[in-house]
């Protein structure tokens, strides 16, 4: 099949982040002007048709969900040169994904800065993050590692991951490679559950922040600032 740039583009950072909205398809690849956003829908209606993507719709008020078929898959790898792209099903942790992806979005947008690296589930120890970001200001690279929190979990499960961060950052390999521990960033949904999050945070010795998804689309340099 032939595809234009611009669509493989799309297929490429889905494929990355791999569940994207429509919005935040658009805020990266869409088309600039007054109808800009409608043509970004069109696009993606085509990609759908064509068994590049898939849509799903959490109910009539949310946003489209897009993610990579086999399909598409295939078309990345042959444009790219990739070997075995992964393709992703829906699930209960998609609406988790979908605001990781909103990070990668608004860290984007931030003045001052570029996103260098955004790797999904990076490991740590014997735990994941939910992405490991390099953001460069200048010359300076802000490390961070991103969690997500939509509330579902109980603050004891927080501690269980925040001890496994302690002894990541006790054992002192990420300051010897990059000469700071990464800061342990939370974006999370109520300004009640950012409060109950400083408090488990701050009994930690390592740098640590909470934003609510409101403050990430408001100021996303509260991430790295």
């Amino acid at each position: 099949m032939l595809l234009k740039d611009r669509e493989i583009d799309i297929l490429t950072t889905v494929s990355h982040l791999r569940f994207m909205t429509t919005q935040q398809i658009h805020a990266i690849h869409g088309y600039s002007g007054k109808h800009g956003d409608n043509v970004t829908r069109r696009l993606l209606k085509q990609l759908v048709d064509n068994g590049l993507l898939k849509s799903w719709q959490p109910d009539k008020y949310s946003s489209k969900i897009f993610y990579l078929t086999k399909a598409g898959a295939k078309e990345v790898e042959f444009y790219h040169g990739y070997d075995n792209v992964r393709t992703f099903q829906k699930s209960n942790q998609t609406l988790h994904h979908v605001l990781v992806t909103e990070a990668y979005v608004q860290l984007r947008r931030a003045d001052g800065g570029k996103v260098r690296r955004f790797a999904i589930h990076a490991k740590v120890g014997e735990i994941e993050a939910d992405s490991f970001v390099e953001y460069q200001m200048g010359k300076t690279i802000k490390l961070l590692f991103l969690e997500v929190d939509r509330a579902t979990e109980t603050l004891h499960a927080i501690k269980e991951k925040l001890d496994h961060y302690k002894a990541v950052y006790d054992a002192g390999g990420y300051q010897k490679k990059f000469g700071v521990f990464p800061t342990v960033c939370f974006i999370t949904t109520t300004d009640a559950r950012q409060r109950s999050l400083w408090r488990v945070l701050n009994t930690y010795p390592y740098r640590s922040k909470v934003v609510t998804e409101k403050e990430l689309r408001t100021n996303p340099r509260d991430l790295i600032e």
